[in-house]
């Protein structure tokens, strides 16, 4: 999938004109001793009309929707290919085969393979796009002749957070209100079919993993491998007095994104000398103390050397008439200049009050 066509489905994420058909949820509760499978582990689920929610709940999921796809540098973003009967189970349930099945297929699915221990939800967005034509400029020339029926999924960790001290006016008192739960910002999104060039694709799915525990759910659902996020190198230049470390950028092109490679670059020996000089010159090394000093005393004394400058102010030559008004213009706009006498006390006054 490419920056432009994840872009254009993005636009459908946004507050006010998301306007998806439907949506799934559930919670997985924290893993203990207690549970003897992954449906233990269910602690509700649901589904419901994403429109008749408040503005605040649409605004507040279609912000973290948005942030679980991405081509940022924190996530590795690729597309996978489905397996056949993975393809049966996806293609179900997002309405493009000829029998339905519901999200709870699809939440058995990814957590029975995902790792995670501690409590987290999972959040579907079912929804369609009716594909405008557009020309070769990517200017819109036709009604859509095409519809894109999807489905979007996000992972979000739940954790407690204190909500501080509260007025209680029950019991006329303030005091420190109960640990709310909240959804932290998503470390897993996935878009099926992908979105490649403005059409779907019914045979890969895009995904976006933030951590090792994403990448490995993507291992076992697809049988494919995803590398991590490509950090910042850093390729120490070393000096006989001076060592410095300069950051060597490993993002690749766009035409490599879907092949992110993590290998270090080693910067070449030649380069890295011609730089050092280049960047050293004649500075005096950090180790000399002495020689820095009286480096920096003569610079000083030169310095106060110096002659002050002279600025030749050149004296205003232009003559204006004393007894008519003078026209000028001045960077394309008329002025006239009035001599004070012409004007009778009354008019210059009222002149004068236009000032700001």
């Amino acid at each position: 999938m490419l920056k432009t066509d994840l872009l254009e489905i993005k636009k459908l994420f946004k507050f006010p004109d998301a306007s998806f058909e439907g949506m799934d949820f559930c919670e997985i509760s924290a893993e203990d001793n207690s549970f003897s499978d992954f449906t233990d582990r269910i602690a509700f689920s649901g589904e419901g009309k994403f429109l008749t929610r408040d503005e605040d709940e649409q605004k507040a999921f279609t912000s973290l929707l948005s942030k679980s796809l991405s081509f940022s540098a924190a996530v590795s973003p690729t597309d996978v290919e489905v397996p056949a009967e993975l393809k049966k189970v996806f293609s179900a349930y997002v309405g493009n085969s000829p029998y339905s099945l519901p999200a709870d297929t699809i939440v058995r699915v990814i957590g029975e393979k995902y790792s995670e221990v501690g409590s987290y939800c999972i959040v579907l967005f079912k929804g369609s796009y009716d594909i405008p034509v557009k020309d070769s400029s990517k200017t819109k020339v036709d009604e859509s002749d095409e519809v894109y029926n999807y489905f979007a999924l996000m992972i979000c960790p739940v954790k407690a957070e204190k909500v501080g001290l509260s007025p209680d006016r029950g019991a006329e008192d303030i005091t420190r209100s109960s640990v709310s739960r909240k959804l932290q910002p998503p470390v897993f999104g996935m878009l099926y079919p992908s979105f490649t060039d403005r059409a779907a694709d019914d045979n890969t799915c895009f995904v976006c993993t933030k951590s090792e525990k994403e990448r490995e759910l993507v291992n076992a659902l697809f049988d494919t491998f995803v590398p991590a996020p490509i950090k910042k190198e850093k390729a120490i230049i070393k000096d006989e007095s001076l060592d410095y470390s300069v950051d060597v950028a490993t993002k690749p092109s766009e035409s490599e994104e879907n092949s992110v490679s993590t290998e270090h670059i080693e910067p070449s020996s030649d380069i890295v000398d011609k730089e050092v000089e280049a960047f050293l010159g004649d500075m005096p090394s950090v180790n000399n103390i002495d020689d820095a000093l009286s480096s920096k005393r003569q610079q000083d004394t030169e310095a106060e050397d110096e002659p002050s400058r002279i600025i030749d102010v050149k004296e205003d030559k232009s003559v204006l008439s004393q007894d008519k008004v003078t026209e000028r213009d001045v960077n394309g706009k008329r002025f006239f200049i009035i001599p004070k006498d012409l004007l009778t006390d009354e008019l210059l006054e009222q002149i004068l009050s236009l000032n700001p």
